[in-house]
């Protein structure tokens, strides 16, 4: 939805399974994405994030980034 929307990329805060999600999806629509991610979050998803294209930063607080 979001490409048919004309966006080129996606950005998410999560825990683990939605980030991974969205690197799946974003990069199966051509799209750029961008995982704010909790430092708690699984190694192995944060990995599967990166696998996917994602760009993945671990932040404490991921709040205020999103604005941005």
């Amino acid at each position: 939805m979001g490409r048919a929307l004309g966006f080129r990329k996606a950005v998410a805060s999560t825990t683990g399974n939605h980030g991974t999600a969205l690197a799946a999806y974003a990069t199966r629509a051509g799209m750029d994405a961008l995982v704010f991610c909790d430092p708690r979050a699984p190694e192995v998803q944060r990995r599967l994030m990166q696998l996917f294209g994602a760009r993945v930063v671990v932040l404490a607080d991921r709040s205020g980034h999103l604005g941005w």
